[in-house]
C-alpha cells in the first residue's frame, strides 16, 4: 500500500491487522517521532455509532490507567466518517500466537514472570472498579525480546459499582464462552470473576496449551466444562529441575479456577502478590523476563478491592444463552432489548435441555472423548426424552455391542440395529447415514459386509460426515487404493477429527504412501493430542522420546508417555516403563520400570513381557 497522512500527523506504513469491522494501520507520529498503532473504523460498518462510543468509552478508561504491561492510548477522533483510534504499537506477538510457535521455550521461572506482569495489568483494571471480561491470550501480547507484556482492549469491561453500562447492554454476548467464569454463564458477575478467566490464561500459559481447558467440542460441552470440569493438575506438565515449586504453582493455579466465588482467589491482585512470592523463591539473575515484585507487594497493601461487589447482570446475559443455542456465538454481534426473551423461558431453556441437546452431549463430547460412561448416561436422558428416534437408538446398540460405558450386550445391540436400519436408511443425515455404513462394517445388526459399508460412507460423506471419510479411506486402504485414502483422511483431519489427525500423522511418520515428513506428522498428533485422542498422545511421546519432527527431549517424552498410560495405551506403558529403566526423562527406577511394564503385559504386550522377565531374572 502506498503511505498516506491522516491529519497531517499519522503517516500510515502498513496494514498489521483486520477485524470484523476495523483495520489497524502501523503508523509514525511525525510529531512525536514515534511508531504507533491506529484503528480505524468506517460508518459503513453496522452499528457504527454504538461502535464509536464503545471505542470513546475504552479511550477514556486507558486514559486512566499507566502501567506498564496496559497497551497505553494517545488519540482519538473522527474524520471524514471514518472513526480512528491511536495507541501504543504493541510489539511482540499474542500469547497464543507465542503458544503455538514457541512451544516449551520459556523456563518456569520466565513464565512465572509473564503472569505477573498480566495479574498486575488486570489488578490495575479491576483498581478503578472495573472488570476487564474479556480475558483471553488473544488479548494479551507479549514480546520475548524485551520481555514485556501488554493487555489489549477494554472495550468489554464493566463497571463493578453500577449496573451495566448503556452501551454494553445491547452486545449479546461479550468474549468467549470457553474463558467465562460460571458465574459469568449464569448469568451474575462479582468483583473476582476476572480471575477465574486468569486462571484459564494462565494454565495455558504454564502447561503450553493451544486452547482453553475448558474448549469442547460445541458450544454446549464448553458451558458444561467450564461449568463442571476440573483441568489436571498442571504438575502434570511441569518436570525437573524446578519440582520442588509445582505443587505451590498448582495450588495458585488450583485456587484461581474454582467455581465457586466464594473459595476463589479473591482478586487480580491477590493472585498477583502469591506468583510474586513463588516468582522470589527463584535465581533469575540475567533473564529477560524480570519483575520487580517488591514494587507489586508494596501496590497490594494500598489497593483493597470489595470482595463481592454483587454486581448482577441484567437480562443481558441470559442473552448469551439464547445466542449460543441459535448458533450465533461471537463478537461484535448486537442485540436490542426488545430481542430478549423472558428470563423464565431462558431458564426453562438451560435447566431442561431438549433430548437433542442430550445426544449432542453424548456423541459429540462425552464419546470422542473416550468417556463412555458419561457418554451412555447421556444417550439415556436423550431416549428419556425421546424413546424412537433411531439415532439415539442406533448409538445405544453401539455401545451395547461394543461395551462402552455399558455391559457388553451383543444380543441387544442386534435387536435394537436390526429394528432401526431401516429408519436411518431413509434419514438424510449424515450420522443416520454413517451408523448404518458401521453397523454393516462391525456386523451390528447381524450382516458384516465391507462392501455395504463403503457405498453408505459414501452416502454419508455427501454430508460432509468426518467419522465416514475416516472410515472410507480405511478401507480404500485396505484395497490398496492409497491417493484415495490419503485424500479422505486429509478432508477428514481438515474438519478436525483426532481419529483423522492421527491416522494421517502416522502416515507422514512412516513414509505410508506418502513422502515422510516428521514435521507435518507432529502437527496432526499435536492437535488430535489436544482433543484427548490417546493414540496421538502416545506418538507425541515417541515422537520426542527419537526426535521426529521436534528436538529430542526424554522429560517431554516421558510427559507424553504419563499421558497416553493414564489412557491405558500399551505402547506408553511399555515406553513409560522403558525410561524408567534407563533414567531417560525421570529419576532412574528399576521398581517403577516393573510397574509399568507388568502394566502393560496385561496387554499381551510382548516387548514389555521380554523386559520383565529380563528385570526378573
Amino acid at each position: 500500500m502506498q503511505p498516506y497522512c491522516i491529519r497531517n500527523r499519522y503517516e500510515i506504513k502498513e496494514i498489521i491487522g483486520r477485524g470484523r469491522v476495523s483495520v489497524v494501520h502501523l503508523a509514525f507520529d511525525k510529531r512525536i517521532k514515534r511508531y504507533v498503532a491506529i484503528k480505524q473504523i468506517s460508518n459503513t460498518a453496522a452499528n457504527y455509532q454504538k461502535i464509536v462510543k464503545r471505542l470513546q468509552r475504552e479511550y477514556r478508561l486507558l486514559s486512566e490507567l499507566n502501567d506498564f504491561a496496559i497497551v497505553k492510548v494517545y488519540d482519538f477522533f473522527e474524520e471524514n466518517d471514518q472513526c480512528f483510534f491511536v495507541m501504543e504499537h504493541a510489539r511482540g506477538v499474542a500469547l497464543d500466537t507465542f503458544i503455538v510457535n514457541h512451544p516449551w521455550s520459556l523456563d518456569l521461572v520466565e513464565q512465572i514472570a509473564i503472569a505477573i506482569q498480566i495479574c498486575q495489568a488486570i489488578s490495575q483494571v479491576n483498581a478503578l472498579g472495573l472488570l476487564h471480561r474479556d480475558i483471553r491470550p488473544q488479548n494479551i501480547f507479549i514480546d520475548p525480546e524485551e520481555g514485556t507484556v501488554k493487555l489489549l482492549d477494554l472495550g468489554l469491561s464493566k463497571s463493578l459499582h453500577s449496573n451495566l453500562h448503556t452501551l454494553t447492554k445491547t452486545l449479546a454476548i461479550q468474549g468467549n464462552v470457553a474463558y467465562m467464569s460460571p458465574e459469568r454463564i449464569n448469568g451474575k458477575e462479582y468483583s473476582n470473576s476476572d480471575v477465574f478467566s486468569l486462571g484459564i490464561v494462565l494454565y495455558q500459559l504454564f502447561s503450553w496449551s493451544r486452547r482453553s481447558p475448558f474448549k469442547g467440542n460445541n458450544v454446549f460441552s464448553t458451558i458444561d466444562r467450564v461449568q463442571k470440569y476440573f483441568p489436571p493438575p498442571i504438575t502434570n506438565y511441569l518436570y525437573s529441575p524446578d519440582e520442588g515449586h509445582y505443587e505451590h504453582l498448582s495450588n495458585i493455579l488450583n485456587k484461581a479456577l474454582q467455581k465457586d466465588p466464594q473459595q476463589r482467589t479473591q482478586s487480580a491482585q491477590r493472585l498477583c502478590k502469591e506468583l510474586s512470592n513463588l516468582y522470589s523463591k527463584f535465581p533469575h539473575i540475567g533473564s529477560k523476563w524480570f519483575v520487580d515484585v517488591t514494587r507489586i507487594n508494596k501496590k497490594s497493601s494500598t489497593q483493597k478491592m470489595s470482595f463481592f461487589s454483587d454486581v448482577r447482570a441484567l437480562s443481558y446475559t441470559i442473552a448469551v444463552i439464547i445466542m449460543l443455542i441459535i448458533g450465533m456465538v461471537g463478537i461484535g454481534i448486537t442485540m436490542d432489548d426488545s430481542d430478549l426473551s423472558p428470563t423464565t423461558n431462558i431458564q426453562k431453556v438451560v435447566e431442561q435441555p431438549s433430548a437433542e441437546v442430550y445426544f449432542d452431549r453424548s456423541l459429540d463430547y462425552y464419546y470422542f472423548q473416550n468417556n463412555y460412561s458419561n457418554a451412555w448416561k447421556y444417550n439415556e436422558k436423550a431416549l428419556s426424552l425421546n424413546s424412537v428416534d433411531p439415532r439415539y437408538l442406533i448409538h445405544k446398540a453401539k455401545m451395547l455391542f461394543l461395551g462402552h460405558g455399558v455391559t457388553k450386550d451383543v444380543t441387544t445391540a442386534h435387536t435394537i440395529t436390526q429394528r432401526q436400519l431401516f429408519k436411518l436408511k431413509n434419514n438424510q443425515d449424515g450420522f443416520s447415514l454413517y451408523m448404518t455404513g458401521y453397523a454393516y462394517s462391525i456386523g451390528m445388526g447381524g450382516r458384516k459386509s465391507q462392501q455395504l459399508a463403503a457405498s453408505w460412507y459414501s452416502k454419508a460423506i455427501k454430508k460432509n460426515h468426518p467419522v465416514a471419510m475416516n472410515n472410507l479411506a480405511i478401507y480404500y486402504n485396505a484395497q490398496r487404493k492409497y491417493v484415495d485414502a490419503f485424500l479422505l483422511l486429509q478432508k477428514s483431519a481438515d474438519l478436525n477429527l483426532p481419529t483423522a489427525q492421527t491416522n494421517l500423522g502416522m502416515r507422514y511418520l512412516n513414509g505410508s504412501g506418502v513422502v515422510r515428513n516428521y514435521e507435518k506428522a507432529v502437527s496432526l498428533f499435536r492437535k488430535a493430542a489436544e482433543n484427548g485422542h490417546a493414540q496421538a498422545i502416545e506418538q507425541m511421546g515417541v515422537c520426542y522420546y527419537n526426535g521426529f519432527g521436534v528436538n529430542k527431549n526424554y522429560v517431554l517424552a516421558a510427559q507424553w508417555f504419563r499421558k497416553a498410560a493414564a489412557k491405558e495405551r500399551p505402547l506408553a506403558l511399555y515406553c513409560l516403563g522403558y525410561c524408567y529403566e534407563h533414567g531417560h526423562g525421570v529419576k532412574r527406577s528399576i521398581s517403577e520400570a516393573i510397574y509399568w511394564y507388568e502394566k502393560a503385559s496385561k496387554f499381551n504386550y510382548q516387548p514389555a513381557k521380554k523386559r520383565l522377565a529380563a528385570l526378573k531374572r
